[in-house]
């Protein structure tokens, strides 16, 4: 699964992600492996008035989210 989210200061964006088996790779962390659980948000996600939350679970298979723009 890819998901593609701005690349924007003035947005925020949390990710809460759960992947049974294969590798996870949430804006600039990577994980593999069993039993993925992992919470990532940016740096001004607390402070921007505009927030994305994104949860994305799979049982089998990759998960990418990356940022564009």
């Amino acid at each position: 699964m890819k998901v593609f989210v701005p690349n924007d200061a003035n947005i925020g964006v949390q990710v809460v992600s759960s992947c049974l088996i294969g590798d996870v790779s949430i804006l600039d962390q990577k994980r593999g492996g069993l039993f993925n659980q992992t919470t990532v948000e940016t740096l001004s996600y607390q402070d921007t008035e505009k927030k994305v939350v994104l949860v994305v679970s799979s049982f089998i298979g990759d998960v990418r989210v990356t940022k564009v723009g």
